[in-house]
């Protein structure tokens, strides 16, 4: 997974960004289709 900073993260470590907290803690009528967008990008 290469986030924008650049960065090449493991899924183990992209479970630990901001970023990935960030997208969990968006309720979930949102999240499902931010998920569908970040799966691609995966």
């Amino acid at each position: 997974t290469i986030l924008a900073d650049g960065r090449v993260y493991s899924m183990e470590e992209f479970v630990e960004t901001d970023y990935y907290k960030r997208l969990n803690s968006i309720d979930k009528n949102h999240f499902t289709a931010r998920e569908t967008k970040l799966n691609k990008i995966l």
